[in-house]
């Protein structure tokens, strides 16, 4: 998979503005043994992780909106990777290898499907040592593939998929779990808690989990790579689902711009374990789900809010159940995903929540723009800047911009326009 950037513009539905996405939406097919123009035989490797211990080993989550780590190619060189379980292979952008000199060998054409586009590489480095915590992949092959955002590279489930991962972000860390004692691991971790067991089922290189409604059922792609949960709208036309309104996007992902018209769904009563999701989504047609015959996605909006395992190799996704007494709903929506990126510890989601609200023009959000200007960050404190400038139709000169910028928005801050903006996002 491939991270997919969504600059929202507008949308037909009353009492809402449009905001930004940022989910995975591309399938990276793993080379084939052969090439198909020489039949010479291709070595490609998918790396060989270290065994955990009994007691497992946690690794530092640097985002809730996103199972962002820190890992390291090289002694004192450290990047950001994405654990997405909606890739298979690991992937490399083409500045990182380039840093890190490591030789670039071809391979086989390699389809990278994104939604209204397909783009493909030929190019593969091969990485000896890839570290994350306490624990490290060796001997493995990474794709090179360039994304829209600020990190180097993703971990695929070819890597990570060797032992059970344990995901809570909630309390910020994964945690590598041994093969053989999962249920042992987690009643040490979560004593007296009990956990629902689905099974995951897998449709070439995507796992997918059966999700059911009083009604009907939903196969859901399992990808923490995305930021958003989505149904396709033919499946939801399928199962009586009406849109509510529609919305303009501008997409950035690995085969370029496009410009899309998504439908908005509600998508309520979804049954996760012994959870219920309820969702207000934009979605539009998706070549992987429809070509794997998939409904649509479980991204990380829903699962980010529980603590889960996924373990590929005995094909089960656990869940910790709801505490008795609390209430058992997860919930997602549109304003939800752009509050969350606005919050977020990593200072790289903070900073395209700013440009995101450059780019829509969206009064709705102006007011967290305007908190970001004392951001410990600079980066996000010029980001904000900008995208004040850019509402006050002003060209600041860049060292005096920062101050212009809280000075407009002093004198602004309690205009109309943005005041109600400011009210429907509390």
């Amino acid at each position: 998979m491939a991270m997919t950037l969504t600059f929202h513009c507008s949308r037909a539905i009353a009492a809402a503005t449009s905001v930004p996405l940022l989910f995975v939406s591309c399938k990276t097919e793993p080379a084939p043994a052969r090439s198909r123009s020489d039949d010479k035989t291709v070595s490609f490797s998918y790396g060989k992780l270290e065994t955990p211990p009994s007691d497992g080993i946690v690794v530092q989550l640097l985002s809730r909106v996103a199972p962002i780590v820190m890992g390291s190619l090289a002694p004192g060189r450290f990047a950001l990777f994405d654990l997405d379980t909606g890739s298979f292979v690991t992937t490399l952008t083409s500045s990182e290898a380039a840093r890190l000199e490591l030789s670039v060998r071809d391979l086989p054409e390699i389809r990278v499907l994104a939604h209204n586009g397909v783009t493909t590489s030929r190019r593969c480095v091969r990485v000896d040592r890839l570290s994350f915590g306490n624990i490290a992949a060796t001997d493995l092959d990474a794709i090179v593939l360039d994304l829209p955002v600020d990190i180097a590279g993703i971990l695929g489930v070819s890597v990570f998929g060797e032992f059970p991962l344990l995901f809570d972000a909630s309390r910020g860390h994964v945690c590598f779990l041994p093969t053989d004692s999962v249920e042992t691991a987690l009643q040490t971790r979560y004593p007296g808690k009990r956990w629902s067991r689905l099974p995951i089922r897998w449709e070439g290189t995507l796992p997918w989990v059966d999700l059911t409604t009083d009604n009907f059922h939903l196969r859901m792609l399992l990808d923490t790579g995305s930021r958003s949960s989505s149904i396709l709208p033919s499946a939801a036309r399928d199962r009586g689902l009406q849109s509510v309104g529609k919305e303009n996007v501008v997409e950035y992902d690995a085969a370029g711009e496009h410009m899309l018209e998504l439908e908005v769904f509600r998508l309520n009563g979804v049954q996760l374990g012994n959870w219920t999701c309820n969702l207000e989504t934009g979605s539009a047609d998706n070549a992987i789900l429809r070509e794997s015959q998939l409904d649509g996605i479980l991204g990380f909006d829903l699962l980010g809010q529980i603590p889960f395992v996924f373990d590929a190799r005995s094909g089960f996704l656990w869940v910790l159940d709801p505490p008795a007494g609390v209430e058992s709903v997860l919930r997602s929506s549109e304003q939800t995903l752009m509050l969350a990126l606005f919050q977020d510890p990593l200072s790289l989601f903070r900073k395209i929540a700013a440009i995101s609200v450059m780019e829509t023009q969206d009064v709705e959000f102006l007011s967290n723009v305007a908190a970001l200007l004392d951001d410990d960050v600079a980066e996000v404190q010029e980001a904000a800047a900008a995208a004040l400038s850019s509402f006050a139709h002003e060209s600041w000169p860049e060292a005096s911009r920062l101050a212009a910028a809280r000075a407009w928005w002093k004198q602004h801050e309690n205009d109309h326009e943005y005041r109600h903006g400011r009210e429907n996002t509390k």
